[in-house]
């Protein structure tokens, strides 16, 4: 969320770099306290970095999981977008962890197996406080910092999907609704070529942009291969982002 606003060039991945080895080191050293303080310590050194105060239009990354985390695999998408003029807005890793939670007590429910149900929503209790607990000292410092209860997701594509029917597809509908309310101005969907949750996002979308107001999306799918295109259909799309972003400052 800081480096599109970086005042200094490189600055945010240098500052971004050092938190990241300390956190590993808290993490190996057995996590808890130790890690709570390293996430103490990134807002620090977070905090004073100087920022410009431009506005720039929020895009929202959603999709299958591990190609939307992995710069190598997503080709720069991120990058691309901010050099383009904008700033992205990801869906998290932890929502997967929140949905299979979800997920479970939703199954053992239909199952009558209320002790699952139990586990299921104690071991729910414990994740949020851990990540709560981590999230804490760096929430001031983000935008977007608010994870939305997957429950709430779920409520959002339940009148064009059943959330029961499960994959990243899912995820990747919920979140997509959850980021269009919140004011951002593009969903850029990602997904690896030939996989069916993305397969079934992409049928969709058309159902859920009329629900969203008809913001711009782009579906771009990689094969493992360098492709230019999708520089020219970001483009494309991010000029769409823009004009979005025009209309709403028009509309409010």
């Amino acid at each position: 969320e800081h480096r599109p606003f970086e005042r200094e060039a490189g600055v945010t991945d240098h500052v971004y770099g050092e938190a990241l080895a300390d956190v590993v080191i808290a993490v190996e050293r057995g996590g808890g306290k130790l890690l709570t303080a390293e996430m103490r310590k990134a807002a620090n050194r977070f905090a004073p970095l100087p920022r410009n105060d431009g506005s720039k239009p929020a895009v929202g990354l959603v999709g299958e999981i591990y190609l939307r985390l992995n710069a190598a695999a997503n080709q720069e998408i991120i990058r691309s977008v901010e050099s383009a003029g904008g700033y992205v807005v990801m869906a998290t890793f932890s929502e997967w962890i929140a949905y299979t939670n979800w997920s479970r007590i939703k199954r053992s429910r239909v199952r009558h197996d209320w002790k699952d149900v139990g586990k299921a929503t104690l071991l729910e209790w414990y994740q949020r406080n851990v990540e709560r607990r981590l999230l804490g000292p760096v929430a001031p410092l983000l935008r977007h910092g608010h994870e939305r209860n997957v429950a709430t997701l779920m409520d959002y594509i339940r009148p064009f999907y059943e959330p029961l029917l499960g994959t990243e597809a899912v995820l990747t509908m919920g979140k997509a609704v959850d980021l269009a309310r919140s004011g951002i101005s593009g969903i850029l969907h990602v997904m690896p070529f030939s996989c069916m949750p993305g397969i079934i996002v992409i049928g969709m979308a058309s159902k859920l942009r009329d629900a969203i107001g008809g913001i711009p999306w782009l579906d771009v799918s990689y094969d493992g291969q360098e492709r230019t295109n999708i520089r020219t259909r970001l483009e494309a799309f991010m000029h769409q982002v823009f004009q979005q972003q025009r209309r709403k400052r028009a509309g409010s």
